[in-house]
């Protein structure tokens, strides 16, 4: 990568509007990594990541003292500031494409969908090896798949929502860097040509090439709450990202203590290619909290999991997860009081839902101790049973 200069860039007009990146320790090389399938990177307001394969029409250049913000992991290097983003090129261009055909299967248009109103309620799937064939494989028997988000393959027989500007799904698949996989409420989405599309509700109009630009924010994954019922074999994993393959964090809470440090890493993963990982110097009690809303199906049984690893037994360290809504509730505690060190554990709950609207939140923490410890995390998940 070389670097291009400082950029104009705010959340409801992206600079780059490919994968993103989150980490509290940000440097240029882990930026760099992070979006080592994409053309373009930049980095902002000391601790952000973005990658795309071509800049924003509407971004301009700005004189270098307007990117004065350190990065969070280097103070020697600069990581834009507010509404600022540092950018950086690989000189070549992107050659990625969407197959016309794959299988069954014909490309229709990049489609929009909502987080509180899905586009394809059949079922989804997150995949850190994604590509087309990969998603029309796990879709062969519905009418409907769309890749969205990079890493996440839906299905379904009935479609909703309506065209997007072929621009808006810019995001590269993961398994295949030159194919596209959407992008955030955005899907490219994909028709079965054998199957019957009788019960289409939404008309599927000519794809257009027009170029725009979008809105990136880090992904927030709801089940489906229409009044369609998912297939009955399905089990949907809820929270999005769940094992950190965007190499994006939750939306996050300030730590509370200052002995603890937390990052998506590579160093050590149950599976994919990154992890939650959380060291802690356990000088006094610390914690950080991750949160998401989630969708449920009131009355459907659902099981929350998640895998954690611990360098040491008895420091104190602790994976939580905590739920509300609708009058159903949980605290679950993982951790080393009660597991062994140096390999993965799982840690489980199960609940019904109350409410079709849930919060959860995955917390991270230490205890005053004796000793210090490095902790991660990997595959969080909330299933339908």
């Amino acid at each position: 990568y070389k670097y291009q200069g400082c950029y104009t860039d705010n959340r409801d007009d992206r600079t780059l509007t490919g994968k993103i990146h989150y980490d509290d320790s940000m440097t240029l090389k882990k930026c760099a990594t992070a979006c080592s399938n994409y053309q373009w990177f930049g980095v902002t307001f000391g601790s952000q990541c973005f990658c795309g394969t071509s800049l924003a029409d509407a971004t301009e250049k700005r004189p270098e003292e307007e990117c004065g913000m350190k990065c969070a992991g280097s103070k020697c290097q600069k990581c834009g500031d507010a509404d600022r983003i540092n950018v950086y090129w690989t000189g070549k261009d992107t050659v990625a494409v969407e197959p016309p055909l794959v299988g069954d299967f014909k490309y229709q248009s990049c489609w929009t969908d909502d987080k509180d109103d899905r586009s394809l309620t059949g079922g989804k799937h997150q995949r850190p090896d994604l590509t087309v064939e990969a998603c029309a494989e796990i879709c062969k028997d519905f009418r409907y798949f769309g890749l969205e988000s990079s890493s996440e393959c839906l299905c379904g027989n009935e479609l909703g929502g309506e065209a997007a500007p072929e621009g808006q799904c810019s995001q590269l698949c993961p398994g295949n860097p030159e194919q596209w996989c959407g992008g955030s409420e955005r899907m490219n989405v994909y028709t079965n040509t054998v199957l019957s599309s009788s019960t289409t509700t939404a008309e599927v109009p000519i794809s257009t090439s027009t170029a725009e630009s979008t809105t990136v924010t880090l992904p927030v994954e709801e089940e489906t709450t229409t009044t369609v019922e998912p297939q009955p074999t399905s089990t949907v994993t809820l929270p999005d990202d769940g094992g950190f393959e965007n190499g994006a964090l939750w939306t996050p809470s300030a730590a509370s203590g200052n002995a603890i440090s937390v990052e998506v890493s590579r160093e050590r993963v149950r599976s994919g290619n990154f992890a939650l990982k959380a060291v802690f110097d356990n000088s006094t009690g610390s914690s950080k909290n991750y949160v998401k809303t989630v969708s449920l199906l009131p009355g459907r049984t659902y099981e929350a999991s998640w895998w954690w690893w611990s360098e040491k037994v008895g420091t104190h360290t602790v994976s939580r997860m905590m739920f509300n809504g609708g009058g159903t509730s949980f605290v679950k505690d993982a951790g080393t009081q009660s597991g062994p060190a140096g390999q993965w554990v799982k840690a489980t709950h199960q609940f019904t839902a109350g409410a079709t609207v849930g919060s959860v939140t995955f917390s991270v923490y230490g205890n005053k101790a004796a000793d210090s410890n490095t902790f991660y995390v990997d595959d969080i998940s909330i299933v339908t049973i």
